[in-house]
């Protein structure tokens, strides 16, 4: 079994994730952001080539090249790989139960990637966004059905207080899109999801938009029939993304036989105490600040031996006459680690007329809710791992033992090497996507108008030229990367 973790994992992949930048990234991964955000287009055909080191699991690779074909301006390309992704995530769902086995000897990395129910939502927004990029409004209809579909998959008995705020922003996008195209009855319904009043297909009419032209602004005064729409959606910045945490913890002989003798039940409950009270005590060291580490102390792995302070002082325990020969517990587990990102909000200014956002996509706080709804299970497997991880060792060496105790001994000690090298926290994330979005929507005069962003600095601040034609749609959308 340890072999067959050992291969699964491959050494060069468990030493390779130690080679951190300072983000907590592995230093491939952040090079690959810093360099799509600097030189998209060399960048994306670096990681169609297999030029760039990118993770091992197929759903993520898609994930990654469908983002930076994207940002490449590589528009159907990435539609497609997108496509091929969303298929995937559905497949997912069914899990393999031998990998979940070995995640119980090695790590959550031995299962699969699952994207989160924000990760799934953003698949089909990237591809209907490549799609508009593309020029090709049938195409973004068909993400926008996606995305409709989904949100009633996971909003379905839910009423609208409860539902996340993610879920009006993906509404109002699909409302949107559906209205742009002339798809009047589902755009009413989109909009009605978003909380909105129904809105006339294409976008035409004063008094059928939402009041965010200044006033004096020349759509005020233009007539209905000359004008037309503009949808302008900024991306900014990067949700936050998985880093991990570690202790390793020497536990003395008579605690790893309360984590291996006895029942299931024994063996499981002792080891949920040992492992909380080491969470715990980590947390305590390390400065956690809830779901969001900040500083860079996950870097160093914290060594700790809490149980010999109970051979110090008076009324010892009588194992702490015995030889003192641990057995090396290591636990690992994900936080998410925050970049610094804007917190202004952008406005758009074409001429005299300025807007602000319609409403804003806060994906990173969507990133953190997915985070903490799935904590709970992450450390519930990094406890029972624990506890196997016990239990094989101390069956190995007892196994042994009964030929030659210093070959089982020796045994023992690989094993728990084994073990140690294997332990490893699932920080696999799509990182690529934006962390916040938000949509600015104007009705403007026909003809072409420069637009720019307030609220950004230097070269983002310059959204280029858009053409507007009576009773049309046009769709501009922006990333800024910092």
């Amino acid at each position: 079994m340890l072999a067959a973790a050992l291969s699964l994992s491959g050494c060069a992949s468990m030493f390779g994730g130690y080679d951190l930048a300072p983000n907590g990234l592995p230093q491939a991964e952040a090079d690959l952001r810093r360099e799509l955000a600097r030189t998209p287009e060399s960048t994306y055909e670096d990681v169609v080539e297999g030029e760039r080191e990118l993770p091992d699991d197929d759903l993520l690779r898609l994930l990654y090249a469908g983002a930076a074909g994207r940002y490449a301006g590589q528009y159907r390309e990435s539609a497609q790989l997108l496509d091929v992704a969303g298929y995937v995530a559905e497949d997912r769902v069914t899990e393999s139960v031998s990998r979940q086995a070995l995640s119980f000897i090695t790590s959550d990395r031995a299962l699969p990637y699952t994207p989160s129910r924000t990760e799934r939502l953003m698949i089909p927004y990237m591809s209907a966004m490549a799609f508009l990029g593309a020029g090709d409004i049938g195409g973004a209809v068909v993400e926008a059905r996606r995305i409709e579909a989904l949100l009633d998959r996971y909003d379905e008995g839910a009423g609208p207080g409860e539902r996340p705020p993610s879920s009006r922003f993906l509404h109002l996008l699909a409302a949107t899109i559906f209205d742009a195209a002339g798809e009047s009855n589902a755009a009413t319904v989109a909009y009605r999801r978003a909380g909105l009043e129904t809105r006339s297909a294409g976008g035409t009419g004063e008094d059928s938009l939402r009041g965010d032209v200044a006033p004096g602004g020349a759509a005020r005064v233009a007539g209905p029939d000359s004008l037309g729409e503009v949808v302008v959606v900024v991306e900014r910045g990067f949700v936050p993304h998985r880093v991990e945490q570690t202790v390793v913890v020497a536990l003395p002989s008579v605690h790893v036989a309360r984590l291996t003798d006895g029942s299931a039940a024994e063996k499981a409950a002792a080891a949920a105490a040992a492992a909380g009270q080491i969470l715990l005590h980590a947390a305590a060291q390390y400065g956690d600040r809830g779901l969001y580490y900040t500083d860079r102390g996950y870097r160093r792995t914290l060594h700790m031996s809490p149980w010999r302070d109970e051979c110090d002082g008076w009324n010892t325990p009588d194992w702490c006459d015995e030889d003192f020969d641990p057995y090396l517990l290591r636990i690992s587990w994900p936080v998410l680690f925050r970049e610094p990102g804007p917190s202004d909000s952008v406005r758009v200014r074409a001429g005299d007329v300025v807007a602000t956002p319609d409403v804003r996509l806060d994906v990173g706080a969507d990133v953190r809710r997915d985070f903490a709804d799935e904590r709970p299970t992450i450390l519930a497997r990094t406890v029972f791992r624990a506890a196997t991880k016990l239990a094989l060792s101390e069956t190995a060496e007892a196994a042994v033992s009964k030929k030659d105790e210093g070959a089982g001994r020796l045994v023992g000690l690989l094993v728990n090497l084994g073990t140690l090298l294997t332990e490893r926290a699932d920080t696999r994330s799509w990182h690529l996507l934006p962390g916040s979005v938000e949509l600015v929507r104007m009705v403007l005069p026909a003809g072409e108008h420069r637009l720019a962003l307030e609220g950004a600095r230097g070269r983002d601040g310059d959204l280029g030229t858009v053409t507007i034609r009576p009773g049309a749609t046009a769709f501009v959308v922006h990333r800024i990367w910092r």
